[in-house]
């Protein structure tokens, strides 16, 4: 067991001093962490369903949305992140019907907007015009330079990050944003 985590030249805790004892616990436990991080990064690579969350999820760590006191919030969030939502881009990768096909991702476009652009969780939130009214209210929580930044690419990015999950600089921003995401995905849902 030390050996696959490294600490093969440690073999017993006997003597040490209190300090020494509280090193060797925080040791133990960061690389019991990255190898637990590896072997969930690996197992997450092959999974084409996780694409958004291999995206927003860098660490394996409890995640700051899940504490939202409204359940349908969370669990209408966690399925966007967790790519079992009902957007195009997830259900065109199966078969409606035995005569129907796997649409490519380029073929699962908005049917809501008839945009022609493909209907994934940043389409949904940030780009798709008929959920704009809920989209102002989300937005009145994003201060006028970021509203400035959505016209660029850059800022579009950053704005997906902060709103379904991604660590941003400003944290009470980025509460605020994610609340605002939650409950406007909420309304959609309903």
């Amino acid at each position: 067991m030390l050996q696959s985590i490294g600490l093969e030249h440690v073999w017993s805790q006997d003597g040490l001093s209190e300090e020494e004892s509280k090193l060797w616990h925080a040791t133990l436990q960061a690389k019991i962490q990255h190898r637990e991080e590896e072997a969930w990064r690996k197992a997450m690579q092959g999974k084409p369903k996780l694409r958004t969350y291999r995206l927003l999820k860098d660490r394996l760590c409890f995640e700051d949305y899940l504490t939202h006191p409204d359940v349908r919030a969370r669990e209408t969030m966690t399925r966007l992140r967790g790519g079992t939502n009902e957007l195009r881009i997830e259900k065109g990768r199966h078969r409606a019907t035995n005569r129907d096909h796997i649409l490519h991702e380029s073929e699962r476009v908005c049917l809501i907007c008839a945009s022609g652009e493909v209907e994934d969780e940043r389409h949904f939130l940030i780009d798709c015009a008929e959920y704009e009214d809920l989209r102002e209210t989300m937005f009145d929580v994003v201060d006028e330079k970021m509203k400035e930044d959505c016209a660029k690419e850059v800022g579009k990015q950053r704005l997906m990050d902060a709103l379904i999950g991604r660590a941003v600089a400003d944290k009470s921003a980025a509460v605020g944003l994610r609340n605002a995401a939650m409950t406007f995905c909420k309304r959609k849902a309903q």
